[in-house]
């Protein structure tokens, strides 16, 4: 093995949130800036016809640990997973199968999220009104867990204000200090 790279962030899309959306194109922009790799995660085409968050996310599990697997994250000094939805649970559970290092940001995890959201060096960034995870549950689950938690009253599982450009930006605009402060 050569020498250590100093990071990498790996960005973990949601199924139909891409890596190219504000949350995740501008979580890539603020680690580049700090000298770290940027690898994105691709579920292929297939990802858009599988139904079911469980189901989802055990069909695309191997197929993510093979790119993680390939991209020897264990040649950096720091590895970042950001991820955004169903992204989250894949996050969550390859680190736990690779068994390295990793810090996290969970942007909108889901139910299935819970399991690895249980580290006090990650970050949960939720939505008050997202439909695929109650804020009060996840208030309550980062909490007993130690993990940090910014939550967003009023915003769907996008973290946008469909009323409110300017309240959307705003949000987005802290969630990149997160990336930065991280």
């Amino acid at each position: 093995m050569g020498a250590v790279k100093k990071g990498a962030v790996v960005l973990f899309p949601g199924v139909r949130y891409s890596v190219d959306t504000p949350l995740l194109y501008y979580a890539g922009s603020a680690f580049a800036q700090r000298g770290y790799a940027v690898l994105s995660v691709d579920y292929g085409d297939e990802a858009q016809s599988l139904t079911g968050l469980e189901h989802t996310a055990d069909a695309l599990e191997g197929p993510v640990l093979d790119q993680l697997r390939s991209w020897q994250l264990e040649q950096y000094e720091d590895v970042v997973f950001v991820s955004k939805s169903i992204g989250t649970v894949l996050a969550g559970r390859c680190a736990q199968r690779l068994g390295c290092a990793v810090r996290h940001i969970y942007l909108t995890p889901l139910e299935l999220t819970l399991p690895y959201l249980n580290r006090a060096e990650d970050i949960a960034v939720g939505a008050g009104a997202d439909p695929f995870l109650d804020a009060e549950r996840l208030k309550a689950h980062c909490e007993a867990q130690g993990v940090p938690l910014r939550l967003y009253p009023g915003v769907g599982h996008r973290l946008e204000d469909k009323q409110d450009l300017r309240r959307t930006l705003d949000i987005l605009g802290e969630i990149v200090a997160i990336y930065g402060a991280f």
